[in-house]
């Protein structure tokens, strides 16, 4: 290379750059030459002696990209090389690289081109322009960006599945996050955060064993792979994890960080995606539980999300379709002589079969579907109440719940008020339950308690007992019925049980609330209950909820029973002792009976009250129950017949309970709801007892002895009670 314009300065700098780069030139723009100082092997055999011929700038340029670059990379680096560009370039700076592909031999090499303005005072005169094959050092940096991560210079997830991909043996794969780590980067900025994350890799590595390996996936996510299964093992390591994590953090200085994990087992075969997907799934199913923070995945929990998704996504079509059924469950009062009200109950009959409550309720509580339920319900209840009204029944209130979701969006009271005026409902006639829970957690409930009631509604706190308890609420929320949970009448026959139900009813009595008991299921609960005053019952002890033909038709037996029956304006009512008419069903059904088994008894015991009963219907009904048990222990088996009162002293009404008992049935649990639900006689009995306003149930006892169990309540008549009749 000579010209009498290079200078020495010029000499060391391009001497300096052919060091590390195969070609190098010396570049005078101003006489629009291109001088090489050296000329790569490749580039000599490929173009001879054309660049020794001092070709001008841009012919050169412009040859040497055409022949040798890749084909997607030959327009963009057109545009570097160009005079225009190189002069912005190295406006403010004496250096320029540039990275490219060439394609040769249909292989693809890197390299990267080198300028530096070599030029005196302002602007760009002269330069030197190296290129150099950089594929070796290219290779080593897309492999470690391939496979190592940026922040902690261990493995990424690429390089995870690869190791993975080599075992041969079973373990468990873990999923790590580190809670609410973004306040780490917000508090203490990106670049500490990022340092912290390179420690929280070193907290892993030092914590697993040597045939046990990690990844950094990207952010605050972390997977490791352990060679064993064994929990205890592994919850060893999480532990000390977990404990090096928050040790760490006192030291930086930062935010405490704290992980949680989520583990699943790996066999060889299995697609690290799917089995990464179950330990996250584990993962997310504790975010939020202070009591631990680590869970293992099962397939059962997978499950229960892939049924809430697709509950979620039949909801529209459900609402549409109607497919979600209003039941009710009645309330009576502690006799079970009197319906007082009901409780409407949401099902969902999918494909022609019952979803349970248990599975659809807490998923649209999730994901605040709940609302627009809340809202079919009390619109169907609305509807219904107004057809019964325009039928002449017998109106009762009918409670509807009212969720914690819906408490939470505007306007709630007067979306509620607005359906009322559209079916020309008075709200007294279906009160809202609130549970307690929902009550006490939302810092609004008075004041939407203060609307409600301006608005004319009852309200019911219910569930109380579930834990939340709080007395002062009661009395400074316009609630007027206060509903015992279950949880609460369980506590029945304890003392501690006893006492606190004894004081909570009586503080409820002061302060003017109706108690309602829920969940009775026993005669020794509803005994309590009448000694304390319980104002209502709610429980399967009376009834199960009903769907809406059934509980009409219990509604309409209350109507005739307790407003025409009870003043006698049904010819077939008479007055008489309800012994009289259960020996009679007796003497009926004993030749079916001893035809059949080994043993008939009965006990009867003297009842002298004078009742108002419809005596064929109820000889008919328990002549039909007597003889099914019968058919039920045919054989060696042996049936017996009961009678109880169960009624409430000094009041109007008598209720008396009914069981047939069949000693070693033949049958099962589920035998005994079929028969329920198909036997024609149990068809017969259903509809007396329904229109009498009663009761019945099959129930099984270690599936052994059989027990069929009606209520029946009558008006007590006012003539002398007859002398008992003797039964041979």
């Amino acid at each position: 290379m000579s010209n009498e314009s290079f200078t020495e300065r010029d000499y060391t700098i391009v001497s300096a750059l052919a060091l590390n780069y195969s070609s190098a030139y010396y570049v005078d723009f101003d006489a629009d030459e291109i001088h090489p100082y050296r000329i790569s092997d490749v580039i000599e055999q490929q173009s001879g002696s054309y660049f020794r011929s001092k070709p001008k700038y841009w012919d050169a340029i412009t040859t040497y990209i055409e022949r040798n670059t890749a084909p997607e990379d030959k327009e963009e680096l057109l545009k570097v090389v160009s005079y225009e560009n190189l002069c912005r370039e190295l406006k403010d700076k004496k250096m320029f690289m540039y990275d490219y592909r060439v394609l040769r031999n249909g292989r693809t090499e890197y390299y990267r081109m080198k300028v530096a303005n070599v030029t005196e005072g302002e602007g760009l005169h002269k330069a030197v322009m190296g290129f150099a094959d950089i594929s070796t050092q290219k290779t080593k940096d897309i492999e470690r960006y391939a496979y190592y991560s940026v922040i902690t210079g261990g493995y990424n997830y690429n390089r995870f599945k690869e190791e993975l991909s080599k075992r041969t043996e079973k373990g468990a794969l873990t999923a790590m996050d580190i809670y609410a780590f973004k306040i780490v980067n917000s508090t203490c900025g990106v670049q500490k955060g990022d340092e912290a994350l390179k420690a929280a890799w070193r907290c892993i590595v030092d914590s697993i064993d040597e045939d046990d390996y990690a990844a950094h996936i990207n952010a605050d996510h972390f997977v490791i792979f352990f060679s064993d299964t064994d929990h205890d093992s592994i919850n060893r390591k999480l532990a000390l994890i977990t404990e090096r994590l928050e040790a760490m953090s006192k030291e930086m200085e930062i935010p405490r960080m704290s992980p949680y994990f989520g583990t699943a087992e790996w066999e060889p075969g299995d697609l690290p995606e799917q089995i990464y997907g179950n330990a996250t799934f584990a993962k997310h199913s504790i975010k939020g539980d202070s009591s631990r923070n680590y869970a293992y995945y099962s397939k059962e929990d997978s499950d229960k999300i892939m049924l809430a998704k697709q509950m979620e996504d039949a909801f529209e079509g459900a609402l549409a379709n109607r497919e979600f059924e209003v039941w009710f469950q009645p309330k009576y009062n502690p006799g079970g002589n009197e319906l007082m009200g009901a409780e409407a109950l949401v099902r969902w009959r999918k494909d022609g079969k019952l979803v349970s409550p248990g599975l659809f309720i807490p998923v649209f509580e999730k994901n605040g579907m709940i609302r627009r339920l809340d809202e079919y319900v009390f619109r169907s209840v609305c509807c219904q109440q107004k057809k019964w009204k325009e039928q002449g029944m017998s109106m009762i209130p009918v409670s509807v719940n009212i969720s914690r979701v819906s408490l939470y969006f505007q306007n709630v009271v007067e979306t509620y008020k607005n359906i009322l005026d559209e079916y020309d409902i008075q709200p007294q006639l279906i009160p809202l339950e609130i549970t307690e829970s929902a009550a006490v957690a939302n810092a609004e409930i008075k004041a939407l308690t203060d609307k409600f009631f301006n608005m004319g509604f009852s309200l019911h706190m219910d569930d109380f007992g579930t834990g939340y308890s709080s007395l002062s609420s009661l009395n400074q929320m316009h609630f007027n019925t206060l509903k015992l949970d279950k949880s609460i009448i369980d506590y029945i026959g304890n003392y501690g049980g006893d006492k606190l139900l004894e004081h909570t009813i009586a503080l409820a009595k002061d302060l003017g609330l109706h108690v309602t008991a829920e969940g009775v299921e026993n005669e020794t609960q509803i005994n309590f209950l009448k000694e304390l005053h319980c104002d209502s019952i709610q429980g399967y002890y009376f009834s199960k909820p009903l769907p809406l033909d059934e509980f009409t038709e219990r509604l309409g037996s209350r109507s005739a029973v307790f407003e025409e029956s009870v003043s006698d304006k049904n010819g077939n009512m008479e007055s008489c002792n309800i012994r009289e008419v259960v020996d009679e069903a007796i003497a009926a059904a004993a030749p079916y009976v001893k035809a059949r088994v080994r043993e008939f008894n009965f006990n009867t015991t003297p009842f002298t009250d004078m009742i108002y009963i419809n005596r064929e219907s109820v000889k008919e009904l328990l002549k039909s129950i007597i003889e099914l048990t019968a058919d039920k222990v045919s054989g060696d088996g042996s049936v017996l017949f009961i009678v109880s009162e169960v009624s409430v002293p000094d009041m109007p009404y008598v209720s008396y309970k009914f069981v047939a008992v069949g000693i070693n049935a033949h049958g099962s649990y589920s035998d005994i709801n079929s028969i329920m639900r198909s036997d024609p006689r149990i068809a017969v009995a259903q509809k007396l007892v329904g229109m009498l306003g009663g009761s019945i149930i099959g129930e099984m006892e270690d599936n052994k002895d059989l027990d069929i169990v009606v209520r029946l309540p009558f008006k007590k008549a006012d003539q002398p009670a007859a002398e008992a009749v003797s039964v041979e």
